[in-house]
């Protein structure tokens, strides 16, 4: 088969919109994320440089998907990494491998100086496993790395024990607490006290960040963002254990508020977790954080809290016998050397993921 992968650009938003539409996600429930009205806005709120490439077969587009370069720790230093993902492939043109042979293209087609990056795939994503997979015949040096869950925390009205609004002031105390939270992680931020965001792009006034202070310092801090302006998680139709979930919720006494989830054709509105630290990696105190924001979240018309932590993340027991949606994964890494790929593997036991990529 002729496959041609190339850069896209607006000039073919009618057709990526078209693709995305076609190829909804089976996940417990049948979605989309729906671009509308402007399929750039999400790569363009999220990532430092990006760039989508369609993949053209027989000189038809029929996929697409896209690279975005942020800055963070790679390992011996902090520099630019790449995100491979959102790559969407027409239901018929799916089978001949067309995912492996784009991501080798585009992994060649990188600035030099971007030589290291990583790939989310969702379990029950068979053919982006399948993809992964292929990418062994290919040029690109790729290696599973770490499983990774992601939850989404049903919304519920019972608040978390010391959590407050965090404040403008409180600034040098959540850096000093993510700086050390970060130190060595994989694809974390460079924390920079001087700037108004911290460096994490925390976006004060505009989206909830909450704080826990012990001994006179900030113990605990969680930042979550509504990235409901940029895409959208469209319900097209629930499975029967998102059904039963929701018939339990409401047997319950309703203590979720709102719905468990949307009904068919509604929008899931979630807040994603952006940042969570707590001291000495405490997931007493991570749990209060979350407890709060799912509490927030309740309050304020979401359907809950989207967090995500590697297999071995201290933190994640802090959702245990939380309500949650669970979604598993694993993360690959690709580098442009052996060295590269070697040495990321042995960041791999706990990277930072920014959810907003995946």
């Amino acid at each position: 088969m002729d496959v041609a992968v190339v850069p896209v650009d607006r000039t073919r938003e009618p057709e990526l919109h078209a693709i995305n539409r076609a190829s909804p996600i089976l996940a417990g429930a049948t979605f989309f994320i729906d671009r509308e009205p402007d399929f750039f806005a999400w790569p363009q709120a999220t990532f430092a440089q990006y760039q989508y490439f369609g993949i053209f077969a027989a000189g038809q587009l029929v996929g697409y998907l896209v690279a975005g370069a942020q800055g963070g720790w790679t390992g011996d230093d902090y520099r630019d990494f790449c995100y491979v993902g959102d790559a969407r492939v027409l239901p018929a043109a799916r089978g001949a491998g067309l995912t492996a042979i784009a991501a080798e293209r585009v992994h060649a087609a990188l600035p030099v100086e971007v030589d290291i990056g990583f790939c989310f795939v969702k379990k029950r994503n068979v053919h982006g496993r399948s993809a992964v997979r292929s990418m062994g015949n290919t040029n690109v040096l790729a290696a599973p790395a770490c499983a990774y869950s992601v939850y989404d925390v049903v919304s519920a009205k019972k608040c978390g024990a010391g959590a407050r609004v965090a404040l403008p002031e409180d600034g040098p105390g959540i850096a000093a607490l993510l700086a050390r939270a970060y130190a060595g992680r994989l694809f974390a931020p460079r924390v920079d006290p001087g700037r108004s965001d911290l460096g994490v792009g925390l976006r004060w006034g505009r989206d909830p960040v909450w704080v826990i202070e012990q001994r006179g310092r900030i113990a605990g801090v969680l930042a979550v963002r509504d990235a409901s302006d940029a895409r959208t998680t469209r319900v097209l139709s629930t499975g029967l254990r998102a059904r039963i979930a929701a018939t339990a919720c409401r047997l319950l006494g309703a203590r979720t508020t709102p719905p468990h989830g949307p009904p068919d054709g509604g929008a899931l509105r979630v807040l994603t977790a952006t940042h969570l630290a707590a001291w000495d990696d405490d997931p007493a105190i991570a749990r209060s954080l979350i407890m709060t924001a799912r509490a927030y979240a309740g309050s304020n018309g979401y359907h809950g809290v989207r967090i995500g932590f590697p297999e071995h993340d201290p933190l994640r027991p802090a959702v245990r016998r939380m309500t949650s949606r669970r979604h598993d994964g694993r993360l690959h890494f690709f580098a442009r050397t052996r060295t590269r790929l070697d040495a990321a593997l042995t960041c791999a036991r706990r990277p930072y993921v920014n959810l907003l990529f995946v």
